[in-house]
């Protein structure tokens, strides 16, 4: 028990940096523009949004779990800050029924899959790219559906512009392996490649 929840802070504490680098570089550039551009309004709304994901990422992950309200809220605004800088379109369905205060899950899982849905939706797409995030009951177990029009990318098929692999493989890697600790043989993660739409499908029994 000791030995697995050192695994798990030690997963929690790599959650800082799985954010990807280009991500924080080029929010900070989106601000930059809307300053030149005069745009006071948007750029105080884009600060405004990027503070508070800031925050959240240094208070989240130094908690093993948190609400779903928490998590759904943080995903919220990592989705409106890419949609300044990409103008997707995305719709959340999340089950009134759910005590959405307090079902817990762990910190930041869902982020990944969220990432990953935007960056290669937005290579695949025909635009605008459409986000779902949705939530539900199915009796005790909780059900959370990501998905993008656009196809399905493997992580080695598209590379860094550096040269490297791209950051999302690794965040959803982490994500699995902090999955595998905190429900062993307790949820499913299942990968839908539909013609011109991808589902990720997270299912955790028994929450």
């Amino acid at each position: 028990q000791v030995m697995i929840r050192k695994q798990l802070n030690s997963e929690l504490k790599a959650i800082r940096s799985q954010l990807n680098p280009h991500f924080l570089f080029n929010s900070l550039n989106s601000l930059q523009n809307f300053i030149n551009k005069s745009d006071t309004l948007t750029a105080n709304q884009h600060l405004s949004r990027f503070s508070q994901l800031m925050r959240s990422i240094i208070e989240l992950s130094e908690r093993e779990s948190i609400s779903l309200k928490e998590e759904l809220d943080f995903n919220r605004t990592f989705i409106e800050l890419e949609q300044y800088r990409y103008g997707f379109k995305c719709t959340f369905d999340i089950d009134s029924s759910i005590d959405l205060p307090n079902v817990e899950i762990p910190s930041m899982i869902i982020q990944p899959f969220v990432e990953n849905a935007i960056k290669f939706g937005m290579l695949t797409s025909e635009l605008p790219l459409k986000i779902e995030l949705a939530s539900r009951m199915e009796g005790k177990d909780l059900v959370i559906h990501i998905s993008n029009t656009g196809n399905w990318v493997d992580a080695e098929e598209h590379v860094a512009e550096d040269g490297g692999y791209n950051g999302t493989g690794r965040g959803i890697q982490n994500a699995v392996n902090r999955l595998d600790i905190a429900y062993p043989g307790r949820y499913q993660l299942l990968f839908e490649k539909l013609s011109h739409k991808v589902i990720i499908t997270l299912v955790i029994r028994n929450i």
